[in-house]
């Protein structure tokens, strides 16, 4: 198959309810496909890998998926990066999502994915390495708002 002059392989179909203030605000299926050898988008490509399966975790979360979630954490960790993930470091709603539902071992093994991009955030990865071992959430600060 091709997608933006690249070859795609379907990878799933996601059911997707999304709410906003507590109303439906987008309900339906998503196809998930991943892409191979596209020419143009390698700095978007990185961001799309990441933004794209925390979308897709995060809906998976809000259906009580946890197991479901945390693959999808684990794929996004998967990133070859971009620009602003090897920068700024990754959106950690997900993780905290996640381990506010109990996942530790997921969120963990993420942040193992996390530094071969991002390696500007040892210090942070380390700190929330120490303090999820010992059982908290920790503030993730800016890394919950990009």
């Amino acid at each position: 198959m091709q997608l933006h002059n690249c070859g795609a392989t379907w990878r799933e179909t996601v059911p997707v309810h999304e709410l906003f203030r507590g109303q439906t605000v987008w309900q339906g299926e998503v196809e998930v496909f991943d892409l191979q050898d596209h020419p143009k988008a390698k700095r978007a490509y990185g961001n799309a890998i990441h933004d794209g399966n925390s979308v897709l975790g995060r809906a998976a979360l809000k259906q009580g998926d946890i197991k479901k979630a945390a693959r999808y954490l684990l794929d996004a960790g998967k990133t070859p990066g971009s620009p602003q993930l090897n920068s700024f470091g990754p959106n950690m709603s997900l993780a905290k999502e996640l381990l506010e539902k109990g996942e530790k071992n997921a969120v963990l093994q993420y942040f193992e994915f996390c530094r071969k991009f991002w390696s500007m955030g040892g210090e942070d990865l380390d700190n929330w390495t120490k303090e999820v071992k010992a059982g908290k959430v920790p503030d993730f600060g800016a890394n919950l708002s990009y």
